[in-house]
């Protein structure tokens, strides 16, 4: 009774085995605001449509290596995401075009120092002193964080309508930042270096921030109870390679730039970016962002590609695509005219990240 058992198993095998094409999957995407396009190719297929589930939510099957792009119109533009993936990176993609804003109130105040102010998502700056500071924010409690040359102040509020602050003086207020200089290990003669500090009272909110030569970085001690980074950068021309990781009195002060990007090319054409290169550094994404900088509606491309898109592929390049059905011809981004492109790899570490990043502005 044994063989036929066995037998049933053998061909099983084979039938797993064959040259049968793989059963699809469906993949969801979300988007935080309606889109005005959602599409969806494999990689060896065309662009198609995906299935609407609902204002926000859409679906489609697909076999393989896979591309979404996703279209927001914008009162002054478009903006478009396209995402590069495989089925190994997940099924499910999250893509913003943009956030219902909440009800602001004005918020401001005299500073005596020169510096960088945060309030949530809001933020001012100002290379004078004696100046007044403008932010904005929802109802609801938050930080005021001020940021100079040498100290930092942390100001709680509870904001519930337009208001005017006191005076904020950091030789008052403030915490003296501590010196810790650093190094980069492996920069070259040839790359400028600076290290920036960023502050933020919650991982949401955006960062207080300055940049200082390596020998010159001071931050802050742990009683100011913040969140901190710091970011080695190297410059050379167009290129940049940085590290950023979390960082407190103590920490290591060694930073290990990644490899640098190898060349890259650039092409235009009527409705697609195409940028190719010969080598790449260790990294867990690619993205190529290409921006409008001329008169009139903004269009706004980026597109992001895993490491396993890239290695399942085999590709030495990749395109952000506008023969896409239901894209519009008032979308597409005249590359002819001035325009910011850029091209970085990223990778994901224990302490932190790294970037490695080409960016250039073509007039």
């Amino acid at each position: 009774m044994q063989t036929p058992s066995i037998l049933f198993t053998s061909i099983l095998v084979v039938a797993c085995t064959s040259d049968s094409p793989p059963l699809p999957t469906t993949i969801a995407i979300q988007t935080t605001e309606p889109a005005a396009l959602v599409a969806v190719r494999d990689w060896t297929g065309d662009w198609r449509r995906a299935r609407s589930t609902s204002r926000t939510t859409f679906a489609a099957d697909v076999t393989g290596a896979y591309l979404v792009a996703v279209v927001c119109q914008e009162l002054e533009g478009v903006i478009m995401w396209q995402v590069a993936q495989t089925l190994a990176d997940g099924q499910t993609l999250a893509l913003s075009c943009g956030y219902p804003e909440p009800l602001q109130h004005a918020v401001s105040f005299q500073m005596v120092q020169p510096g960088f102010v945060t309030l949530g998502n809001s933020l001012n700056l100002s290379s004078r002193g004696d100046w007044e500071v403008l932010l904005s924010a929802p109802t609801g409690a938050h930080d005021v964080i001020a940021l100079g040359s040498d100290h930092v102040a942390v100001r709680p509020v509870v904001i519930d309508r337009d208001v005017v602050l006191p005076t904020l003086d950091l030789a008052v207020e403030g915490i003296p930042l501590v010196a810790s200089p650093v190094t980069a290990t492996n920069a070259t003669a040839s790359e400028s270096l600076s290290a920036v500090l960023r502050l933020s009272a919650r991982p949401a909110d955006i960062s207080a921030q300055h940049s200082k030569p390596l020998d010159a970085l001071k931050i802050t001690p742990p009683e100011a109870q913040l969140l901190q980074t710091v970011t080695v950068v190297a410059k050379e021309g167009q290129r940049q390679r940085q590290v950023r990781r979390l960082f407190q009195l103590g920490d290591n002060t060694a930073f290990v730039l990644p490899a640098s990007l190898g060349p890259l090319d650039w092409s235009f054409d009527a409705d697609a970016v195409t940028v190719a290169w010969t080598s790449l550094p260790e990294h867990e994404w690619i993205r190529v962002d290409a921006n409008s900088a001329y008169d009139g509606p903004f269009s706004s491309y980026t597109l992001s590609a895993s490491a396993s898109f890239v290695a399942e592929t085999g590709i030495t390049r990749v395109t952000i695509e506008t023969d896409i059905p239901g894209f519009k011809k008032e979308w597409i981004l005249d590359g002819t005219q001035a325009h910011l492109r850029s091209f970085r790899t990223s990778r994901s570490l224990v302490t932190g990240d790294e970037m490695s990043l080409f960016s250039e502005l073509d007039l």
